[in-house]
């Protein structure tokens, strides 16, 4: 397309035409002479479905239901030139306006009030058919089948194409989130809340701790020179068991005497640092620790459960709210949900 199209004359344009379509209008096939006139787009309508044996003027509009009414309208009217100057009169002929579609489209209308006609024209370049780059009839219907919004129209072809670059910069603006209602904001302050604790966390890696005066390797390993092999081991009774000392840091402790004394750690002793194995049916400390542990990792596997599913849920909102404002509607929304989960499941059937 040229950079800069011509303005339209219309007294220029509509005489060609209507010297070939009305004369013409009762014949089966379009005449040769009104081809190059039309846009390639409705030349090549024309060609191929007359070609069929269907009635040519009714093709002149591409709404169908406008053809007809085209057709029966054209041949009513009444083609006698003008007796002195041998040319059709058009008598008022009113400028509609000029719009820009598209970066390649750029359209002019027309209104023949005594014609009752409505004609578009296309500015057309490079068309090998035709002549020079000028304007096409893209279109012809009459005045009661035309569009009576006439606010995409322009006067000129300058303005037509200052409205064309307004509209597109303004659909490439950023669309505004849509307005969150005060219970829907309560819920997402909840939200950022909950993931903000992730946020202040510190990413560094705890530092080791340091255990203090570590037992030497020879002393590590001789506690286990007092590990009792499980199948020899044989549960001490009630009183026996109370009647052994309990070793605690150090300290020796008796329930008969409910004295203690301190002595100082051996290297047969227990050692603070070293695992020291403990039978679970003569210390009920032991079980105590271990059911203690396991009510822990349970309670552990809950809240990961609760943060993953509460992930989710907010992940899903914040798509959904990205989708609205997109312009997505909830219904295909929802079948681009349930797309995905059939896409999960046949990722399940994979592995």
């Amino acid at each position: 397309m040229s950079d800069i199209a011509a303005p339209p004359i219309i007294e220029s344009l509509l005489p060609p035409l209507l010297n070939q379509l009305l004369p013409a209008s009762s014949s089966p096939s379009p005449p040769a002479s009104l081809l190059p006139l039309l846009a390639s787009i409705l030349r090549n309508r024309l060609q191929l479905l007359a070609a069929t044996g269907e009635p040519w003027v009714p093709l002149l509009t591409w709404n169908s239901k406008n053809g007809i009414e085209l057709a029966t309208h054209i041949s009513t009217l009444d083609a006698t030139p003008h007796p002195s100057s041998g040319e059709l009169e058009l008598g008022e002929v009113v400028l509609r306006g000029i719009q820009r579609t598209d970066e390649e489209t750029l359209k002019a209308a027309a209104e023949l009030a005594e014609w009752g006609l409505v004609v578009v024209w296309v500015w057309s370049t490079n068309d090998p058919d035709g002549e020079d780059d000028g304007w096409r009839v893209l279109d012809v219907h009459t005045v009661s089948s035309a569009d009576g919004d006439t606010s995409k129209w322009h006067s000129s072809v300058s303005a037509a194409e200052v409205a064309f670059a307004s509209s597109r910069s303004s659909r490439g603006r950023t669309l505004a989130p849509p307005p969150v209602s005060q219970q829907q904001q309560g819920v997402n302050e909840d939200d950022d809340d909950y993931w903000n604790m992730y946020d202040r966390s510190s990413a560094a890696t705890p530092a080791a701790r340091e255990v203090p005066n570590p037992p030497t390797e020879d002393e590590y390993f001789s506690q286990y020179a007092e590990v009792e092999p499980v199948l020899d081991y044989s549960p001490p009774t009630q009183h026996e068991g109370y009647r052994r000392d309990t070793v605690v840091s150090g300290a020796s402790y008796s329930p008969d005497t409910h004295t203690s004394t301190s002595t100082p750690p051996t290297a047969t002793s227990s050692h603070p640092y070293a695992p020291r194995p403990l039978s679970s049916e003569s210390n009920p400390l032991a079980l105590y620790k271990v059911a203690e542990r396991s009510e822990e990792s349970e309670n552990h596997q809950i809240q990961v459960e609760v943060a993953v599913k509460q992930h989710i849920s907010t992940s899903v909102k914040s798509i959904y709210r990205l989708a609205k404002a997109a312009g997505i509607g909830r219904n295909e929304f929802e079948e681009l949900l349930r797309t995905e989960i059939a896409v999960l499941s046949m990722m399940d059937e994979d592995t």
